[in-house]
């Protein structure tokens, strides 16, 4: 769980990953990016569970299959834990 929209993303893959691209949907409506291990990213509006997708691809443009992780965000967790402690 997250009260931040704020991400960093840790990715990991095998291989010789040249680009990669982020969405929070399975369609990639964004472009290629150089690939990078850590990635910012910032999760849509409203809290709820959120879902972000990552695909590579090498050098030859061979892409990897889409991969995705869940986050809960829930933007009022710091008011409600900093009040606890008051």
């Amino acid at each position: 769980m997250t009260a931040r929209r704020e991400v960093k993303l840790h990715i990991a893959c095998q291989g010789n990953p040249r680009a990669m691209r982020v969405s929070d949907s399975p369609a990639f409506p964004r472009d290629w990016t150089d690939f990078q291990e850590q990635a910012e990213w910032i999760l849509p509006e409203g809290d709820g569970i959120k879902t972000v997708f990552v695909q590579v691809r090498d050098a030859n443009s061979n892409r990897s299959a889409a991969v995705n992780a869940s986050i809960r965000l829930d933007l009022n967790t710091a008011v409600r834990e900093w009040s606890k402690h008051r």
